[in-house]
């Protein structure tokens, strides 16, 4: 059975880089410790796409010392009923961390 064919069974990051990411992940990275303002970054694809990855290595590959980062997973507010809430929750979670 190919190294790759239980990749999609779970929402864990993957701690070894089946997916090729390490160079992208290196070079976003690079990125986030050279820009000089504030940034938001979203990483977006479907289930099993290797979402969590991505995040672990990029964050694995950042100097600690100069970049602040905050992690924000979004499926956790799709429980909230009224949109007008989602802001408030949204703060907490910033907060918290």
């Amino acid at each position: 059975m190919p190294k790759t064919a239980n990749i999609a069974r779970t929402d864990i990051p993957a701690k070894e880089d089946l997916l090729s990411f390490t160079d992208k992940a290196e070079g976003l990275a690079a990125f986030i410790q050279s820009c000089p303002t504030p940034m938001t970054l979203a990483i977006q694809g479907g289930w099993g796409s290797g979402k969590s990855t991505m995040i672990q290595l990029v964050l694995e590959k950042l100097d600690k010392k100069s970049v602040r980062s905050i992690k924000i997973e979004t499926w956790k507010f799709a429980h909230i009923a009224a949109e007008e809430d989602i802001p408030a929750a949204f703060a907490a979670e910033v907060y918290q961390q």
